[in-house]
């Protein structure tokens, strides 16, 4: 809760995202440092601390820790699980299964991996990216990706909640021109973001050049939706069709609405709404 309140307080009677924080938030600082030696020991030092901590003493170093043992367990915790996905132990791969790229010797003595076809390596990232020449493009792509993911699914967490707020306490201007434009706004363009990652991880690209992402994103706004030479599904018209949309159905929301100005095509219905609604009443009246 004290992590919460350096943001801001809930209300009252609103929805209390301390519940939700118990969890994402170590869960977060696992994915920024995931490594399973780091994990471990951050996990085995809140360990100690939650089973023995009536006998740390308040001269100790690590006293002002213990009000904090629980959430350093987690964050220990999910540090070491996304050790175990990013394959890292101290900044070391971890050869925990058989990999599935075969060490072969090209003439002129350049070393290449050939992946078995069909493989598919049990959990997390196979070892070998780790030695390979672009092993940092490589994993420094993949983790920013799923940031993405993770990202959006926690604005969108974010937003949901206010939304929940609104119709609990019947604020109808808060739902209706600030929640449902926020949620389509980032469900559209950063989800379609999030379901072109997933097609070109799903995608085979063996023997052809995979388009950029970070491009075609930018050309939704820039070059109206052109995916470019290297279209990521389809011919690329049915990919700009789609795009265009998306880019249409973002702008119509971007407005962000106050209770001041009409400045949003939301309040400016909701007001009208309410303007007919007293019409009828003086009419019956």
């Amino acid at each position: 809760s004290s992590i919460v309140e350096t943001y801001g307080v809930a209300s009252y009677r609103e929805i209390n995202p301390t519940v939700f924080t118990i969890i994402t938030f170590p869960f977060l600082f696992g994915v920024m440092f995931g490594d399973v030696a780091h994990g471990l020991v951050l996990f085995g030092l809140s360990l100690y601390l939650c089973l023995f901590h009536k006998l740390v003493k308040p001269a100790s170093v690590l006293f002002s820790l213990v009000n904090f043992r629980y959430l350093l367990l987690l964050m220990g915790f999910f540090s070491t699980f996304c050790g175990l996905v990013y394959n890292e132990f101290a900044s070391l791969p971890l050869f925990i299964g058989k990999s599935c790229f075969e060490k072969k010797v090209n003439v002129g003595n350049e070393t290449v991996y050939e992946r078995e076809k069909g493989c598919v390596y049990g959990f997390g990232i196979d070892p070998v990216w780790h030695v390979a020449d672009n092993k940092v493009q490589f994993l420094n792509s993949y983790k920013m990706k799923l940031s993405m993911f993770i990202g959006v699914l926690h604005m969108i967490l974010g937003i949901i909640l206010k939304g929940l707020n609104a119709r609990f306490s019947k604020d109808s201007l808060t739902f209706y021109a600030q929640f449902l434009p926020q949620l389509i706004f980032m469900a559209t363009l950063f989800g379609y973001m999030d379901l072109t990652i997933l097609i070109k991880w799903s995608t085979d690209w063996t023997h052809r050049d995979a388009p950029s992402l970070i491009t075609q994103m930018v050309n939704v706004v820039i070059k109206g939706g052109d995916p470019g030479d290297v279209p990521l599904f389809g011919a690329g018209g049915s990919q700009q069709a789609l795009q265009v949309f998306i880019l249409c159905l973002s702008l119509i929301h971007i407005s962000e609405p106050t209770r001041q100005a009409e400045i949003s095509y939301a309040v400016f219905c909701l007001k009208k709404k309410k303007k007919k609604k007293q019409k009828k009443k003086k009419k019956n009246k």
